[in-house]
């Protein structure tokens, strides 16, 4: 299964992109389309954070007339946005940009991508949910590209928060996708990159078939580890091997996951004023302000690991790795999120 391009047999599909500038400002594009909704099927989302102007975000959610997506030979597709731009992606994992609406103008051109496995491949191996892509469940999650670099022009006229340094030049790209029946009532997503690339995170996970499910991927120059069910599941707090603690109050969101030899803890916090909500898709279409994102996040990530007493579920841990990402990106969404549905968009 080539999990980046579109299934078009799907009941939404979509596309996620964040770019990273060398100033520390973010941009995220969501492609989305709900094909056989009657209300709000289509969306292009846009949102802009300058870096240190918490206060300045540029967001624009358009529900638009039609998404076409369009498969190419060799893996090839586009994203056709009606009235507004167009997303390509070529055989070998190039993706160019463009789109513009009256107060802002974005073209970008991304390299080939840097797969979620050290040496890619194809298929189950090469997707944080490995051999659950091929189960019936009602949300899949896909990391295409940890960071491709690129090249950018960037024009937002009318925005007092846009900064000269981001009008042009190079860019790390970050691309998910998801796709299925809908998101979960309730989850939580993690995204964390060192600007030098030598470390990522990428985590994802919620209430799923009435199970707490939590997929998680750390690369760093010592360690390439990827986390999934059954070793990091549960419901509340009854599990054998994983911990969770989501405090949307204070912002906050630990996970801890057991196996027989390594640990891998996980606790992320942003602070307050910073985040913005984002809309999400569901069967009957997209719904508003669904799950908040803060791009100002503290991401610390611990390992350990243990001999051969692990085999009884015994013995001391020792901490082998600890790894802290500034800036990182932390997402609230459902039941999750205290203020899911309102109009407070901002917090």
């Amino acid at each position: 299964m080539e999990h980046w391009t579109p299934h078009i047999n799907t009941q939404f599909e979509g596309w996620y992109s964040k770019f990273e500038f060398p100033s520390g400002s973010s941009l995220a594009i969501i492609i989305s389309t709900v094909p056989n909704a009657v209300k709000k099927p289509h969306l292009l989302s846009i949102t802009y954070h300058p870096h240190s102007q918490r206060s300045e975000v540029f967001q624009r959610e358009i529900f638009v007339p039609s998404i076409e997506r369009v498969r190419l030979d060799s893996n090839a597709f586009e994203l056709r946005v009606e009235g507004f731009g167009i997303m390509t992606c070529s055989p070998t994992g190039m993706v160019t940009y463009d789109f513009s609406i009256p107060d802002f103008q974005f073209h970008a051109t991304t390299s080939p991508f840097m797969p979620w496995k050290r040496n890619g491949g194809p298929g189950a191996a090469n997707t944080p949910f490995g051999w659950q892509v091929h189960l019936p469940l009602p949300l899949h999650w896909h990391v295409q590209d940890l960071a491709a670099s690129g090249s950018y022009s960037l024009n937002l006229p009318n925005h007092s928060g846009f900064l000269e340094a981001d009008v042009s030049g190079t860019v790390s790209v970050h691309q998910e996708k998801n796709w299925a029946s809908s998101f979960p009532e309730k989850h939580m997503w993690v995204q964390a990159r060192a600007p030098d690339n030598s470390a990522f995170l990428c985590l994802a996970g919620g209430r799923l078939l009435g199970l707490d499910l939590y997929n998680i991927g750390f690369r760093s120059q010592t360690n390439h580890i990827d986390i999934r069910p059954p070793l990091c599941v549960g419901r509340g707090s009854l599990s054998l091997t994983t911990k969770t603690n989501v405090d949307w109050e204070n912002r906050a969101f630990g996970i801890r996951v057991n196996g027989l030899w390594r640990s891998l803890e996980v606790n992320c916090s942003a602070p307050k004023g910073t985040w913005f909500g984002i809309t999400a898709p569901f069967g009957d279409g997209h719904r508003e302000n669904f799950l908040a994102e803060s791009w100002n996040a503290r991401v610390e990530v611990v390992v350990k690991k243990r001999g051969l007493l692990g085999l009884l579920m015994c013995g001391g841990w020792k901490e082998t790795e600890r790894k802290v990402f500034e800036n990182a990106a932390l997402e609230f969404g459902g039941a999750f999120y205290g203020d899911v549905g309102t109009e407070k968009k901002r917090s």
